[in-house]
């Protein structure tokens, strides 16, 4: 029947006051509405079974009997179908059952929802009864979809919160609400059998995918723990919205990318709140390598490793493919590297064997020691000069320590820079051997080098401080150099030789020597050393035979040249770095035992050996007899020497015993270099030449384009000319300006101009 023959229906049983209960079936929660509203007058009652008194407790059927049995006055009476249908489909038609078949005297109009079938099921076993339950032929609406939220959670969300089951049974026939969301002690585990699809919403995740984020998937989750996902709810809920919350709590979203940049000062939440925001609504960064990064990472703390990987992602030939490496490289820098995440990619690059040199960077001890092992493994298939346009971007450090450096005597620089380069890539060529056998045989060193002892005289010890660094060999001053000019320093290099056998307690006169001159002195110094022959960690030859040792070297020595200049802030007018003896790696790998057998064993790894009392040994002509000891100048290892495992010292090859004795200043603040031929004509017969001046006086002076050094000439110390044989390409090179190997200015620039173009062709 319709609504309002209902309502007839209804007013007429009151008024003949019938002491029988009628039942009344509804549909919709707009007809509940009006049938309450209109008869929600004079003395009805409008009674829920849900108690008023226990919010969060559910009616037992002996109180919702006991609301219908022998009532004197009109009543109406809702929300037994929705307590009912909570119980579970049996439940629900057997509690039915027993409020419409008791046999009572009451006024009571129990309202009913949505209970057509099981009322028609009722009927049809007792069709007694029929003429007390009246059916409204409303349009059946859906039922609401439940779900219970945790009490805390329930604080966070936008949504209106039922607060407990009475409140939830009161609403059910009321609403027109697909979802009700209700805060209870009970939990979709107690109503197993419901008619109703009840969920429960647990997790902050859950509250802010539901009003405040919901760009967020189900597997999102995982972006954030709890604890962040709590902290982004209640923002959310105080600010009304992720972005309003972000804008209040970190700044302007137009601002994103330096905000991005201020990662590292940003504490966990504000990082949560960034990210989040970033994951959700793509694009906001200009930095590609940051969005590529968020799109693919699944959580917070995989952000580093996903920025670490988006470079593979590129390809190799890409003309701007150093821009998009140095746009990485930063944002590495500004988030925050850590050598486990630097690890993971490890293991991902060195798939790619040699191309893996192109990922790495020089900011993890773990990537560095690859870029080494990397080198030493795929050498052969690496271009040198690709290599060293490679490492300028990713292990500029070790790019610097490969750079030729100019020790003042041919035979050494072509000695000692074709060395450093063996040691990288961890290899002899035959070329190599031959020239170390021969300096075995000559030891020329002993001609061209001074003792260290012969030049300590000539060192300004007043106001001056000394390092002692054992096991600090020459091969290293291209570094140092070049650290130093980071720093605003110049070096000063005397190379000398050290006395044989090439160990410690032979080679620390010097300190004594300033000592007496009251300089302070800092000699335990003995890192460098350390690494070399103790074979620890995962240095040693026989279990890792990558010289992946150097890069803790150069680490150590920048620590060394970071003291330097702290002193020279401090007071002091120069620094004096000063070692005992070099060390050779070119030993350990090309290790041979020695065919001549000596009375005594080997000592030092087998470079040197003990001279006997009384036997004659039977030297050969790689060997020198020094201070009581046989001292091997070739690769060989003396017979019943313990074979070195990283680096060895004591005999007498030209890392052994060459030496340096440094000393570092401060570089004048306003030293200046002005650059007098901007634009070079070369052509035929026409010499290219390069015209600079300085305003100090400068000696050895040279100039560094790309890798390759040209001597410049001067005859006042201020003015030079520098030929630049070869030059015929039409283009603007920088260059820098050596004196003494100190870089003195760098990036100067000047444009080579064919012979009868015009400037304007060079623009």
């Amino acid at each position: 029947m319709q609504l309002n023959s209902c309502i007839e229906k209804i007013e007429k049983h009151i008024h003949r006051g019938s002491s029988k209960p009628i039942f009344i079936n509804l549909n919709n929660s707009q007809d509940v509405k009006e049938l309450i509203d209109h008869f929600n007058v004079g003395g009805n009652k409008i009674v829920n079974v849900a108690s008023n008194d226990q919010i969060d407790e559910l009616p037992t059927l002996d109180a919702i009997l006991g609301l219908i049995h022998d009532r004197d006055e009109t009543i109406f009476i809702t929300g037994i179908s929705s307590f009912a249908r909570l119980m579970g489909q049996s439940q629900f038609a057997s509690i039915l059952n027993q409020i419409i078949n008791s046999q009572s005297v009451s006024k009571a109009i129990v309202l009913l929802y949505q209970c057509e079938d099981i009322l028609h099921d009722i009927i049809s076993k007792d069709p007694r009864i029929d003429s007390h339950i009246f059916f409204i032929d409303g349009d059946k609406q859906t039922l609401p979809k439940i779900i219970f939220v945790k009490e805390n959670v329930a604080k966070t969300l936008a949504q209106p919160i039922i607060i407990g089951m009475a409140a939830l049974i009161k609403e059910v026939e009321y609403t027109n609400k697909k979802v009700l969301y209700v805060k209870s002690h009970f939990k979709k585990s107690n109503f197993t059998e419901s008619i109703y699809y009840i969920e429960e919403l647990n997790s902050y995740f859950e509250a802010v995918k539901l009003d405040y984020v919901p760009e967020l998937t189900s597997s999102d989750e995982e972006l954030l723990n709890e604890k962040l996902w709590r902290m982004i709810a209640i923002g959310c809920h105080r600010n009304g919205g992720l972005k309003e919350y972000f804008c209040s709590e970190i700044g302007d979203i137009q601002n994103i990318d330096l905000i991005i940049s201020s990662w590292p000062v940003l504490n966990e939440a504000k990082k949560a709140l960034l990210f989040l925001l970033l994951k959700t609504h793509s694009n906001l960064s200009k930095n590609k390598i940051f969005n590529i990064a968020i799109i693919n990472t699944k959580s917070m703390d995989d952000l580093v490793y996903e920025v670490y990987k988006s470079i593979l992602q590129f390809n190799l030939k890409d003309k701007n493919y150093w821009e998009i490496y140095e746009e990485r490289y930063q944002l590495l820098k500004v988030i925050g590297i850590s050598e486990h995440t630097a690890n993971k990619f490890c293991l991902i690059a060195e798939e790619f064997e040699e191309e893996a040199l192109n990922y790495l960077t020089n900011l993890t001890t773990v990537e560095r020691k690859l870029t080494i092992k990397l080198i030493s493994v795929f050498h052969k298939k690496i271009d040198e000069k690709k290599l060293k346009d490679i490492l300028q971007h990713t292990y500029p450090e070790l790019y610097q320590y490969l750079l030729p450096y100019d020790y003042g005597k041919s035979e050494l620089n072509s000695y000692f820079n074709t060395y450093k380069k063996l040691k990288v890539e961890n290899y002899i060529t035959q070329e190599f051997y031959t020239r170390v056998e021969e300096e075995a045989k000559e030891r020329n060193y002993n001609l061209i080098l001074p003792t260290r002892s012969e030049k300590l005289s000539f060192l300004q010890k007043q106001k001056s401080i000394l390092y002692f660094v054992d096991a600090l060999g020459v091969e290293y001053l291209s570094y140092i150099a070049q650290r130093a000019s980071n720093l605003k320093l110049m070096m000063n290099t005397i190379i000398c030789h050290s006395e044989l056998p090439s160990i410690t307690s032979l080679n620390k006169e010097f300190i004594e020597y300033f000592n007496a001159a009251g300089t302070i002195v800092y000699d335990d110094i003995k890192n460098l050393d350390k690494i070399k022959h103790s074979g620890k960690k995962e240095y040693n030859f026989e279990t890792s035979p990558y010289p992946t040792y150097l890069a803790d070297e150069l680490s150590f020595i920048d620590e060394i040249i970071e003291k330097a200049n702290a002193k020279l802030d401090g007071g002091y007018e120069r620094v004096f770095i000063i070692s005992d003896h070099g060390a050779s790696r070119l030993a350990v790998i090309g290790r041979r035992e020695t065919k001549w057998e000596m009375r005594n064993k080997g000592e030092h790894c087998g470079r040197c050996c003990k001279v006997s009392d009384d036997v004659i040994d039977e030297s050969n002509e790689y060997m020198t007899q020094e201070n009581g000891y046989w001292i091997l100048a070739n690769y060989d290892i003396i017979k019943g020497g313990r074979p070195g495992t990283v680096e060895v010292h004591g005999g007498a090859s030209l890392e052994e015993v060459c030496i340096p004795i440094i000393e570092l200043t401060r570089m004048p603040e306003d030293i200046n270099i002005e650059v007098l031929t901007k634009i070079i004509q070369t052509g035929y017969k026409i010499k290219p030449i390069l015209k600079f001046v300085s305003n100090h006086l400068l000696n050895n002076v040279n100039v560094l384009i790309g890798d390759k050094r040209y001597t410049a000439v001067t005859t006042d110390g201020k003015h030079f000319e520098v030929e630049l044989k070869g030059f015929n390409r039409e283009k603007e090179y920088s260059f820098i300006v050596l004196s003494n190997n100190n870089h003195i200015v760098k990036d100067l620039k000047f444009k080579i101009k064919t012979a009868g173009m015009s400037d304007n062709d060079l623009l």
